[in-house]
């Protein structure tokens, strides 16, 4: 999981916590499996580290792509670079490891050719971070064990709290502190400019930045057809609803469900139990919307393209530039000193 940009580590910190002490208390004891739970945690974040470095950083660097993810021209990225290039390990560079975004900055590291070794070194001090999460997964399963209606463990929830506390502390301390010395090496203006633009992905960026634009100026709510109106309003109407439902009649929507209780004993085995009718209801009006959006959004990214192809006739227009109506788009082209162009950007709709 932790090779997916989303997935942040603290849930499956948390997760594990949960489920190895469940399962090897009677083998290990207690104090046993939240050190064996740590000790996965710790070898999953490393592991994950070293494959985004190793096989994605540096086997992958030379796709534009992967680059610009990784936000390679970007301010703050360049301010990571004059940090992690530098020789050892300091406190700053161990900060920017532990608190800094995981997937862009283990992937620098392999576009930069860092040593491996250091880099898993200087991740390491991460366990001060899975350590209380672990723990608080595994209070938080033991609050909830019960022996003839009184609970077998009844500190255990108190204790949860604070380790999670602690969690919170160590992660946004982490951050705190990267961000520190990001924005002192930012300040460095003259360090940062001469720091080379990726020219492969400076020109995908513009390209990108110039069809967002385009995108823009094709989805002025005046100037689009009656169809994608609707689209675009019912399935607001639809998501909104839907939220409203989950929130204001969640005891009716869904089976009262924690992270601890056993699927087989609260849901009979089967996921699906989990929703009530309503709750279905809420479900299949969030997927109608976001079908009615993605309809919106394909229409949309084709009219973009249409303007950008009708602009590379000529010369790149700039989207100040064009001026929309509901029976055409009038690309005006001042910017270049050439006459004006009209073009039917809307045409056909349903196509």
């Amino acid at each position: 999981m932790f090779l997916l940009p989303p997935v942040p580590g603290v849930p499956v910190y948390l997760s594990l916590g949960i489920v190895l002490p469940a399962q090897g208390h009677e083998l290990m004891g207690w104090t046993g499996s939240i050190f064996y739970s740590v000790a996965i945690g710790l070898m999953l974040k490393l592991g994950a580290s070293a494959m985004q470095q190793k096989l994605v950083g540096e086997r992958l660097s030379h796709i534009v792509k992967v680059r610009q993810f990784v936000g390679i021209n970007s301010r703050f990225i360049k301010a990571m670079r004059l940090v992690l290039e530098k020789d050892g390990l300091d406190l700053a560079k161990v900060c920017i490891l532990i608190g800094g975004p995981d997937w862009p900055t283990s992937v620098l590291c392999g576009i930069l050719r860092l040593p491996l070794l250091q880099i898993m070194l200087g991740t390491a001090p991460i366990v001060f971070l899975i350590m209380p999460t672990c723990m608080s997964g595994a209070f938080l399963y033991m609050a909830f064990l019960e022996t003839d209606g009184n609970p077998d463990f009844p500190w255990s929830a108190t204790v949860s709290t604070i380790t999670l506390t602690l969690t919170a502390i160590v992660q946004f301390g982490s951050m705190i502190v990267a961000a520190y010395y990001v924005e002192r090496a930012s300040a460095n203006s003259d360090d940062i400019a001469a720091i080379p633009d990726d020219l492969e992905v400076k020109e995908v960026d513009d390209e990108e930045e110039h069809l967002r634009r385009c995108y823009q100026t094709a989805t002025q709510w005046e100037a689009m057809p009656w169809l994608p109106k609707i689209s675009l309003g019912a399935s607001l109407v639809f998501i909104v609803t839907s939220s409203y439902m989950v929130q204001l009649f969640s005891s009716y929507c869904f089976t009262p469900h924690t992270l601890t209780d056993s699927i087989a004993e609260n849901l009979d085995g089967k996921v699906s139990n989990l929703f009530l009718p309503l709750g279905w209801v809420s479900v299949a009006l969030f997927g109608v919307s976001c079908t009615l959006l993605f309809l919106f959004m394909t229409w949309g990214e084709k009219k973009a393209l249409q303007l950008v192809n009708e602009s590379r006739g000529s010369s790149r227009v700039a989207p100040d530039d064009i001026q929309v109506s509901a029976e055409g788009t009038e690309v005006r082209l001042h910017s270049y000193g050439l006459s004006s162009l009209s073009f039917d950007a809307f045409h056909n709709v349903d196509s």
